[in-house]
């Protein structure tokens, strides 16, 4: 790790932090722009042909009822509570019939996104297919496809307070960007300011913000991708938005499985993490432990190893005020 770039220990298709998530994307159990969607079939244009090949397998329209509806609708059910809408909602995406359809409607979008150059690898990190790099008033309205960190907005103001007054007034909570709440800062001269606003309905963060890796209890998330409608920013807007139909992450290993690895990891590295690398290495990787005990359901979690202890507090020390605030009441605890 010692000698990782400042960028490339982000990058999750490489690297230690790689190791701690899983190769293959999940879904996560939403579909937004619901309205959207439906319009999509009684138009004649290309968004109708992408959709054909499901309907004819399915009915979209069936899911995306039952969602709107009884889920995440205007007029939920007498009772629901936020925690048991998204219980119902990923039991309807765990049926079998509605894996392999949802699969089948994400991979026909994404597929159509990608021939005709809307699916983009990062927002303006050097990539041959960054968003930054298309003509953005070509995209309007257009159903496109990008790959970033989820960075909750309230995390931002710790490491950045002028970033967090520019995107307070966005429309969502959630901003897709190439880099973490602490790497985007004005001294690091690959961070130019991009991100995207995610908007989703108002229930939304109610719903989801106990579920990875909308977790508003960490405030990032190292590997999404979002497919949805593009917006170019607005009037008074920093950012431009995207109108969120499905996202999918990478989810963290079994903690049973990598909690001892990362303990490892950690002594192995400290002195590394002190003196060769910067000090975005240091921030970033407190996120991990959380992220692994999370990701296993493990939502009251203590170091019970005395040798684990003293690592982690080794580790916390060296961290000291850049511990992300959001993360200070689980490591006190932890």
């Amino acid at each position: 790790m010692g000698n990782q770039d400042d960028y490339n220990f982000l990058d999750i298709t490489s690297g230690w932090l790689k190791e701690r998530f899983e190769e293959e994307y999940s879904r996560f159990p939403y579909i937004g722009a619901r309205d959207k969607l439906l319009q999509m079939q009684k138009e004649k244009s290309v968004g109708r042909r992408v959709l054909e090949a499901v309907l004819k397998r399915m009915k979209i329209t069936s899911i995306v009822g039952y969602i709107t509806e009884k889920i995440i609708g205007w007029r939920p059910s007498q009772g629901s509570e936020p925690n048991k809408l998204a219980e119902d909602l990923i039991k309807v995406f765990d049926e079998e019939s509605n894996k392999r359809t949802i699969a089948r409607f994400l991979t026909d979008i994404q597929k159509k996104c990608e021939k005709r150059g809307r699916f983009f690898a990062t927002l303006s990190v050097w990539s041959q297919a960054r968003l930054s790099k298309a003509a953005q008033s070509s995209l309007q309205d257009e159903m496109i496809v990008v790959t970033g960190q989820l960075v909750h907005r309230d995390a931002i103001a710790q490491y950045n307070s002028l970033m967090a007054q520019t995107v307070k007034d966005l429309p969502g909570e959630w901003l897709m960007a190439d880099f973490p709440p602490n790497g985007m800062v004005p001294a690091n001269d690959r961070f130019d300011g991009k991100v995207i606003c995610l908007i989703t309905e108002k229930k939304f963060n109610d719903i989801f913000q106990h579920y990875l890796p909308f977790r508003k209890d960490i405030g990032w998330y190292p590997c999404c991708r979002v497919t949805g409608f593009f917006k170019e920013a607005g009037y008074g807007q920093s950012a431009p938005s995207v109108d969120l139909v499905m996202a999918e992450f990478r989810r963290p290993k079994p903690y049973q499985a990598e909690g001892r690895n990362y303990f490892s990891f950690l002594a192995g590295e400290l002195n590394y993490l002190n003196w060769f690398e910067s000090r975005s290495v240091v921030v970033v990787a407190s996120y991990v432990l959380p992220l692994l005990a999370k990701g296993s359901s493990i939502e009251d979690f203590k170091v019970s190893d005395p040798g684990e202890k003293a690592i982690l507090q080794k580790y916390i020390a060296l961290v000291g005020t850049d511990l992300p605030t959001a993360l200070d009441s689980w490591y006190t605890n932890a």
